[in-house]
C-alpha cells in the first residue's frame, strides 16, 4: 500500500544517473566507459520507484574518467527530470585530478543540503548512495549531520582500485581515498552489496543486504536457424584480467562454422583488431550503443564470461551482466567464480 503523500518517505539517490543520450556521448570518448554501472544504477532507480509508487530525486555527476583518459576537462551540469515530479540535478565539476574530487564534493554537498532543507518537514528522509566515491560519500555524510537522514550505500565494486600506468602520487592518493571510504562506509545505516566480501571488508559491522543485481526487461531472442554459424559473444572490458586473452588465444584453434564476437574497449582492443584481420572467425565491434549490443546478444548462440578465477578482485566480483544473459534467454558460458551463488 502506498502511503499518503504527507507521510511517505522522501527518497534521494546520489550517484551517476544522467540522461541516456548524454551518458552515451561521454562513454564514446572515454577510455574506461562505465557501461555496466550505468545500466545497473538505472535498474535500481526504476525498481525503487516501482516499489515506492512515486519518483525519487537525483543528485548526480557524470561517470567520466579523469582527464586525459577522458578528453573533457570540464563537465557541465544542470537541472532535469527523469520522470515527471522528480527533482534531478546534475552537478558540474572540473575533470582534472585533484580538482575533480574537490569540485564534486562542493557541488554535491550544496545540492544535498538543498534537498534536506526542501524536505525538512518530512518525517522520513532516505538517501541512497550509489558507489563509494569519497567526494559523494563524505558530502552526503556531512550534509546530513543536522537533519537526520537514513543513509544507505550500494557497493558494486571495491573502492578506489589502482589503475595501470598511474604514478606514485596518484597511488598514494588512492590509498588515502580507500581509507576515507572505509571510514565513511562505516557511518552508513546500511549497505547493499553484490558480494558478501564487499560488506565484510569495506563496511564491517554495518547491516547489509546481498543483491547480485537487477535483471532488466529484455526481448526474448527468436529461434535460431540451423544454417547460421555458431557465435560466441563477449561484451565488456577488453582486458587480460577479464579473460579476453583466453578468447584471443582460442581464435587460431576454431574449427569452421564457429565465430567469436567482441564488444567493448580496453588495452587489448588493438591486439584483437589485428587478430581479426588475420582470422575471419573473429569479429571486433568495439564500443557500441547498448541497443546494438542487446540486438547482437539475441543473435549470438552463447554469451561468454571468461573472467579469471585467480585474480585478486574475484573475491568481490559478481558479473551483473550474467543476469542480463539469463533475462535475454541467450545461454551463458562462464568460469566458475566463487561469488556466483549455488542456485545459479
Amino acid at each position: 500500500m502506498i502511503e499518503e503523500e504527507s507521510n511517505r518517505p522522501s527518497l534521494l539517490i546520489v550517484g551517476y544517473a544522467i540522461p541516456e543520450e548524454l551518458m552515451h556521448s561521454l562513454m564514446a570518448k572515454d577510455m574506461r566507459p562505465h557501461v555496466q554501472g550505468h545500466q545497473h544504477q538505472w535498474a535500481l532507480i526504476r525498481g525503487i520507484e516501482l516499489a515506492a509508487g512515486y519518483p525519487v530525486d537525483l543528485v548526480s555527476v557524470a561517470a567520466a574518467s579523469d582527464w586525459p583518459r577522458n578528453p573533457l576537462r570540464f563537465v557541465g551540469g544542470g537541472k532535469w527530470h527523469h520522470v515527471p515530479g522528480a527533482r534531478d540535478v546534475m552537478v558540474s565539476f572540473i575533470n582534472i585530478f585533484p580538482f575533480k574530487q574537490l569540485s564534486r564534493f562542493a557541488g554535491i554537498s550544496l545540492q544535498v543540503l538543498r534537498w534536506t532543507w526542501a524536505y525538512r518537514k518530512c518525517s522520513k528522509r532516505v538517501a541512497v548512495l550509489y558507489g563509494s566515491s569519497c567526494s559523494q560519500l563524505w558530502s552526503l555524510i556531512l550534509a546530513t549531520v543536522f537533519l537526520p537522514v537514513t543513509r544507505v550505500a550500494v557497493l558494486t565494486d571495491p573502492p578506489s582500485v589502482d589503475l595501470p600506468g598511474e604514478g606514485i602520487m596518484r597511488r598514494l592518493a588512492r590509498r588515502t581515498d580507500r581509507w576515507l571510504q572505509r571510514r565513511g562506509l562505516q557511518k552508513m545505516d546500511g549497505v547493499v552489496v553484490l558480494t558478501r566480501a564487499l560488506a565484510d571488508d569495506f563496511a564491517p559491522g554495518v547491516p547489509y543486504c546481498l543483491s547480485e543485481g537487477i535483471a532488466p526487461e529484455l526481448p526474448m531472442p527468436p529461434p535460431k536457424a540451423n544454417d547460421v554459424p555458431f557465435v560466441g559473444m563477449y561484451a565488456g572490458g577488453l582486458k587480460a584480467e577479464y579473460g579476453v586473452r583466453l578468447i584471443l588465444d582460442c581464435v587460431p584453434l576454431l574449427p569452421p562454422g564457429i565465430e567469436l564476437w567482441l564488444f567493448g574497449r580496453g588495452a587489448l582492443l588493438n591486439e584483437a583488431q589485428e587478430a581479426a584481420s588475420r582470422y575471419p572467425a573473429l569479429r571486433v565491434f568495439g564500443f557500441c550503443p547498448r541497443a546494438e549490443v542487446v540486438q547482437k546478444a539475441a543473435e549470438a548462440t552463447v554469451m561468454l564470461n571468461p573472467r579469471s578465477t585467480s585474480a585478486w578482485f574475484v573475491r568481490y566480483s559478481f558479473p551483473s551482466k550474467m543476469l542480463e544473459c539469463l533475462a535475454s534467454g541467450t545461454p551463458l558460458l562462464s568460469t566458475r567464480l566463487p561469488t556466483i551463488p549455488e542456485d545459479y
